[in-house]
């Protein structure tokens, strides 16, 4: 067996088991929130720490905070000495305006992990800001925004007439099933889950990977 062809497999099976881990990561996280009467995205939210507390020692999260790092958040972490600096609020944007300048504005850049099959270079449709693949839904040639996308986004991803995600590379799922399913996909926009809201109508362009907000 060529030393490639073993890492690959590697590769692939290393893929498999974050897939699986995360699946029920995401059971687990649905269940805490609604014992805790929570949303999914606000515990999505919540440290390590937060939920350890909350867990073992049935500490109260503060579901207002919670809201507000929704909307702005950045943490800092030390995993050597197990510390965690998080900003919310006001000081969050004035840290994010220095580290993502772009999210000022309704552009941003990624990599196109796919063209489609058609030879289209801009696609335009109306965005679907999805969290939740069990209860967010997405209409037949809507924009599908995630985060990055799981096998549970694929009945999602098939209604999609094109799939932007914050995170991910060119073996990440989205970038395979997006292929796969022949639709055009543009990763690692880092924020395109905040800067862009549900029925806003996109541009992408498939030549330069870059995504706007047609005014």
């Amino acid at each position: 067996m060529l030393i490639t062809q073993l890492f690959a497999e590697w590769q692939d099976k290393r893929k498999s088991d974050n897939l699986y881990g995360n699946h029920f990561l995401n059971l687990f996280l649905k269940e805490f929130a609604t014992r805790k009467k929570l949303t999914l995205r606000e515990v999505e939210f919540c440290t390590v720490s937060e939920l350890k507390e909350a867990f073992l020692n049935s500490k109260e999260l503060p579901k207002d905070v919670l809201k507000s790092r929704i909307k702005e958040f950045v943490q800092i972490s030390d995993y050597v000495n197990n510390i965690d600096v998080i900003f919310h609020g006001k000081e969050a944007r004035q840290l994010l305006d220095v580290l993502h300048p772009k999210s000022q504005g309704d552009n941003l850049a990624g990599f196109v992990a796919s063209s489609g099959v058609g030879k289209q270079k801009i696609i335009q449709g109306i965005a679907r800001v999805v969290f939740d693949p069990d209860m967010d839904k997405v209409k037949d040639g809507e924009i599908l925004i995630a985060a990055m996308t799981r096998p549970e986004y694929v009945p999602l991803m098939k209604k999609a007439k094109a799939v932007i995600t914050d995170e991910g590379g060119v073996t990440s799922h989205a970038a395979i099933v997006s292929r796969e399913l022949g639709i055009p996909c543009v990763i690692g926009t880092k924020i395109a889950t905040k800067i862009f809201k549900t029925g806003d109508v996109i541009v992408i362009d498939l030549e330069k990977g870059e995504v706007k907000k047609e005014d």
